[in-house]
């Protein structure tokens, strides 16, 4: 099945943060987590980036997909990848050659 071509991110992000089973005060809760993710980039619009952590080259099937809003993105690089059908004989199935 051909393909386009593959667009790998990294994002930057904010998200709110969670506490969960430590008795604390509550100004001590206040605050988001700084977040990073990468991945296999799917769709992006105006919103919204949207990845996946695995993409079927033979189907385009995807797992593990993340939504990030952007409106809590502080930073998104993109970054081209190279289709395991460009990789040498063997490679692309993650195979070791035998030294002669």
């Amino acid at each position: 099945m051909s393909t386009a071509p593959t667009t790998v991110a990294y994002v930057r992000w904010f998200d709110s943060a969670i506490y969960a089973g430590v008795a604390c005060q509550a100004d001590e809760l206040s605050g988001y987590s700084e977040m990073e993710s990468a991945g296999v980039l799917i769709a992006e619009d105006d919103d919204k980036i949207t990845l996946a952590v695995d993409r079927s080259l033979e189907t385009q099937n995807v797992r593990l997909v993340l939504c990030i809003p952007k409106a809590n993105v502080r930073e998104i690089r993109r970054f081209p990848a190279t289709s395991s059908s460009a990789a040498p004989s063997g490679a692309a199935r993650g195979r070791r050659r035998r030294s002669s």
